[in-house]
């Protein structure tokens, strides 16, 4: 729940794939025989003549897709604030672009302008290749062959077993079969029959599986996000092989239905838990001025209190902030999913009795060897990370972090008091 930085690697791969795959569709889209024709039903919506209309639409495409030309860099790697001045700029300057799109984003219908130009960014083209054909380029780029052949095939087998060594048994016995000349067709149907080749966030690194090709998946690896931004309760640590993979949903933050201009711009991109995602968003639309995770620091926003009495989670925003939170947390049901997690604050509120801090005090006195400090101790101690910037590291830290400052295991002394009137309260349950 703290903004989510995005490196500058993953920026350049960004652009690069927008100015090589995205651009040139863009660009073909001002051909007369690619262009959009204006259907009599966009015109009635807009209140134009559909003559008139058709006359003026491909002066303004054209003009729009030269400013979107000019300034590629802007729409591939702009940040939020970015964004919201190019979407100004194409209100003011193709306010016939604009309306159809206003017009248009509500209809389903796969001819629309909307559908045409959300075709030509090529969103749903974003997609991950299967995981045979990452290793067998890396082999083909090793040997310096183009195709598969005997050379290629022993740098697959090499590749695998210098990065899984604990299945080399398994990658020989499919793989080399005796040293059977195996068909290229046979070879990647026997590698897709190795179910533990798996690629993660913590090995894609080291095998360099996606090279320069970007991605869906290459992307969600590289964010390095563990934990759902928008909810901090769910996991979307992804997984990639030929028998199965999964990955966090790229939420739109600003709908594609509604910007379609936006659908590939890398910071429009958010990967997300699909219970937010598609339970919860679902159509619900977000806009520039929401609660946004690329620039918004949600922890900022509110804290998690409890009810020492019955351990329900209640929201309280903090003061003085000039975006709703009350918009983030109502949209992803903040409040009411996490009171199914009370027993957490019933651990926090054990954990602080039986760990007054002079006992706390008294084990890193015992144990300086290996803590550097007692909020060391605490962290290991409570299950929370003392630093904020991490909070986006594991399931349930912003929580547990909030109400373990509640009860003074953090930034605070003990309250006496506090501990007596929790141990009474426990004793009665």
């Amino acid at each position: 729940m703290v903004i989510i930085k995005l490196s500058k690697e993953i920026e350049n791969k960004h652009e690069n794939y927008f100015k090589d795959k995205i651009l040139p569709k863009l660009i073909d889209s001002k051909l007369k025989k690619h262009n959009y024709k204006v259907k009599k039903e966009e015109a009635h919506r807009i209140h134009m003549d559909v003559n008139i209309l058709r006359k003026v639409f491909r002066t303004q495409h054209n003009g729009f897709i030269d400013f979107i030309e000019n300034n590629y860099i802007d729409f591939a790697i702009g940040k939020p604030k970015t964004l919201k001045d190019l979407h100004e700029q194409i209100k003011k300057s193709f306010p016939i672009i604009y309306e159809m799109l206003k017009e248009s984003s509500s209809s389903e219908k796969e001819d629309s302008y909307n559908n045409y130009l959300y075709n030509l960014f090529g969103y749903e083209k974003f997609k991950v290749k299967d995981l045979y054909y990452y290793v067998k380029k890396m082999a083909e780029e090793a040997t310096g062959k183009d195709r598969y052949c005997k050379e290629v095939r022993e740098k697959i087998v090499e590749i695998l077993k210098s990065n899984y060594p604990k299945l080399k048994h398994e990658i020989n016995n499919r793989l080399m079969i005796n040293q059977r000349k195996l068909s290229a067709d046979e070879f990647a149907e026997e590698f897709k029959k190795l179910t533990d080749i798996n690629i993660t966030m913590d090995n894609f690194n080291e095998i360099d599986i996606f090279g320069t090709e970007w991605s869906d998946y290459a992307f969600v690896m590289e964010s390095g996000l563990r934990v759902c931004p928008y909810c901090n309760r769910q996991y979307i640590t992804p997984v990639f092989s030929d028998s199965g993979k999964m990955r966090a949903d790229l939420d739109h933050f600003l709908p594609k239905s509604r910007y379609p201009y936006f659908s590939m711009s890398l910071y429009n991109l958010i990967p997300v838990c699909k219970s937010c995602n598609q339970s919860l968003k679902g159509s619900k639309e977000s806009g520039f001025n929401d609660i946004n995770p690329y620039e918004d620091n949600l922890d900022d926003y509110f804290t998690f209190k409890a009810d020492v009495f019955t351990s329900e989670i209640s929201i309280e925003k903090v003061k003085g902030k000039t975006k709703d939170i009350s918009l983030h947390t109502d949209k992803f049901k903040i409040e009411p999913l996490y009171n199914y997690h009370r027993n957490q604050v019933d651990e926090l509120i054990r954990k602080r009795i039986a760990y007054p801090d002079k006992y706390i005090k008294k084990l890193f006195d015992d144990n300086r060897d290996y803590f550097k400090d007692e909020n060391e101790i605490k962290q290991l101690l409570i299950g929370y990370i003392h630093d904020k910037s991490k909070l986006n590291d594991e399931a349930f830290l912003k929580l547990r972090r909030d109400i373990a400052e509640q009860l003074g295991f953090i930034n605070g002394k003990q309250d006496d008091m506090l501990i007596e009137q929790l141990k009474k309260i426990i004793t009665k349950i």
